[in-house]
């Protein structure tokens, strides 16, 4: 469902984006598409998100904010470039860049980020040394390589306890 929300809503941007080039669209104009493709994207979310449940409203959400609207904006911006001045085009391209850059940290780098920390802490009230594991964040419907990994690198830490702090 994803797939074919994600087909829809961009064959949507570009259809829009051709109806306001074809229009020769001003900047006003173009800002007044922006916002209906936003609203379209909006709409198709709340359209689907019924049968996908709350998480899925929030995948569709997260699709729509780093996909189809730097797509929108990026199309803006291109519309601008040569018919009016250049500061009108990076005034669309500028957010668009920065919403690709949070996207490609969100889905390329952080989800492969694994954090391991040791930290020593001395108390009277613990006698013997105990080693504990924290996990957190693991945020996956199931269980891949690099969850594998993760976990194997655990196994290797031989803790005596392991606690989970959820986000998982």
């Amino acid at each position: 469902m994803i797939f074919a929300f994600n087909i829809t809503m961009s064959l949507v941007d570009v259809v829009l984006l051709l109806l306001l080039w074809k229009a020769k669209a001003r900047f006003w104009t173009a800002l007044a598409g922006f916002a209906l493709g936003a609203c379209v994207l909006a709409g198709g979310v709340v359209v689907m998100a019924p049968a996908l449940g709350l998480f899925g409203l929030i995948q569709l959400m997260t699709w729509t904010m780093f996909l189809h609207l730097p797509l929108l904006l990026a199309g803006s911006g291109a519309m601008s470039v040569g018919r009016r001045s250049a500061g009108v085009a990076t005034a669309f391209f500028i957010p668009a860049a920065g919403i690709l850059a949070v996207a490609a940290d969100a889905f390329l780098v952080e989800p492969h980020w694994l954090d391991v920390t040791h930290t020593t802490i001395r108390t009277a009230k613990v006698r013997e040394p105990l080693r504990v594991a924290l996990v957190s964040d693991l945020q996956v419907d199931s269980p891949g390589r690099y969850e594998e990994q993760v976990f194997r690198q655990l196994a290797g830490e031989d803790a005596d306890m392991i606690l989970f702090a959820g986000d998982y």
